[in-house]
């Protein structure tokens, strides 16, 4: 019996024309939601610090309008008078 060779560099379709394997695209996906997962934390970390950021800005702010009334007040005004 006679075998047949085949001659691969002229089949129909190459492999560039082909496209993506379902393995291929499985793995883009997964190392894709990898990395959208890391921005999405550091996204929220970034939120998150913005915010305390903002809060002590205001926290000082306040504090520092206050500051004046604090200076005209006695010791026992501020602490209160010990109980007996």
């Amino acid at each position: 019996m006679k075998m047949m060779k085949h001659d691969h560099t002229q089949s129909a379709y190459s492999r560039n024309d082909q496209g993506f394997t379902l393995i291929e695209l499985l793995i883009v996906m997964t190392v894709s939601l990898i990395g959208l997962a890391g921005v999405l934390s550091i996204y929220t970390s970034i939120t998150r610090g913005n915010k305390l950021t903002r809060e002590a800005a205001e926290a000082t702010e306040i504090a520092e309008e206050l500051i004046p009334h604090f200076g005209k007040m006695g010791v026992i005004e501020l602490v209160g008078a010990p109980d007996s």
